[in-house]
């Protein structure tokens, strides 16, 4: 059974709304198109898959690289990048990165993927000792209740998923808020967790062309269309819902509030849909859980598709941040989405908190998003050699 983190979850035009959108909701004008301003910084070092990014106070950025197993600390007025601290599992290392949650304005906390420590990043710098045994680490790493992170607000609170009944898979997460001073789980929503009605078949499965050191090696490429989490400074969680497409958004002490259907009836998944998938992972690079893709991989060896198209889906590219939503630093919610147009680009839909689609991102396919600061984006580009190029951008004002 896949681990419910990763397989929750851990976003452009009129002209792209028919490729995107398929059939809008009825009543939806077009979204207007999002434009991300030219680099302001750019690191020198390049990275090898880039998962996550925290923005600090005075304008560096923590970076995980999950294929590196490392973090390196950035510094965008030098354009250098260095390594912080090292693997092990002694005083400031870590066994194996993971998702970098921003908890304040200059604090980053880290979980050991391999054991229930949880590093704290003060600036730069990984603090010693490591998060003690707190209430709400007890409440979310419970042997037996282990409950998925799904970030941290900026108002002392942990938001995590955890299992509903005892059936073995499980139908549906609940999602819970978490105090960080006390431990108490408040039930917020709940999440599905099996393949809605629009996905049937499991996961796409590639054979890849024969050659040394040995026969055809069949492996599985993660196509989820499940529901996603993100959790925003102040409080307030954005559910996106996958059948129907939607957003629900949850304030802190009130009931959620389901958003408008953004699609009425998915589209079909073509075949130039496909091949358009399969090359966008060669364009980043992106390994698929142990395997890494940096070839086109023909559409004749695959087999498992969907018929219709979901609006986004997890591509289980790396052991952490798989998600397809990110908050965005004004409050509303990024959403990448699966193209239907057969266009081989990193496709975005901006979420406001009204639930409605209020812009779209269209990115050339070697670039994705993969982080936010306070005012500002963060690209990472894939060279001809699968090398990431990170650089900072502008987020653009309402």
């Amino acid at each position: 059974m896949m681990h419910p983190q990763r397989r929750l979850g851990a976003f452009i035009v009129a002209a792209l709304c028919t490729a995107l959108c398929a059939e809008p909701a009825h009543g939806q004008a077009p979204p207007r198109r999002i434009e991300i301003g030219r680099p302001t910084g750019t690191l020198d070092e390049t990275f090898n898959l880039v998962t996550s990014i925290s923005e600090l106070r005075d304008g560096r950025i923590i970076v995980s690289d999950d294929r590196d197993n490392s973090l390196y600390i950035g510094n965008f007025r030098s354009r250098s990048a260095a390594v912080l601290g090292r693997t092990g599992r002694g005083p400031r290392e870590y066994s194996r990165v993971a998702f970098l949650w921003s908890v304040s304005d200059d604090s980053t906390f880290m979980q050991n993927q391999f054991d229930r420590r949880w590093l704290v990043l003060v600036g730069g710098t990984i603090a010693d000792p490591p998060v003690p045994d707190l209430p709400w680490v007890r409440t979310a790493q419970s042997p037996g209740r282990r409950f998925p992170v799904m970030g941290f607000d900026h108002n002392g609170n942990v938001v995590a998923v955890r299992l509903v009944g005892t059936v073995t898979p499980p139908e549906s997460l609940e999602v819970v808020r978490i105090s960080r001073g006390t431990g108490r789980a408040t039930v917020v929503t709940q999440v599905g967790v099996q393949d809605p009605p629009i996905r049937r078949g499991g996961t796409v499965t590639v054979t890849v062309t024969p050659g040394p050191p040995g026969p055809d090696d069949i492996f599985h490429i993660p196509f989820l269309s499940v529901d996603a989490v993100a959790v925003f400074p102040d409080g307030w969680i954005a559910v996106a819902r996958n059948d129907p497409y939607r957003v629900d958004w949850c304030a802190p002490s009130v009931p959620c509030v389901h958003g408008p259907t953004l699609i009425g009836t998915p589209p079909r998944l073509t075949d130039a849909a496909k091949q358009a998938y399969l090359n966008n992972l060669a364009a980043n690079g992106k390994s698929i859980v142990t395997r890494i893709i940096t070839y086109n991989v023909p559409l004749a060896r695959t087999t498992g598709w969907s018929d219709r198209a979901p609006p986004f889906v997890e591509r289980g590219y790396s052991t952490a941040g798989t998600a397809p939503v990110l908050p965005v630093p004004d409050g509303r919610l990024l959403v990448e989405r699966v193209g239907t147009d057969g266009k081989a680009s990193s496709q975005y839909d901006v979420i406001d908190r009204q639930g409605a689609i209020a812009g779209q991102i269209e990115l050339p396919g070697n670039q994705r998003i993969v982080g936010f600061g306070r005012n500002t984006a963060y690209i990472a580009r894939t060279d001809e050699d699968g090398l990431k190029h990170l650089t900072r951008h502008p987020w653009p004002k309402e």
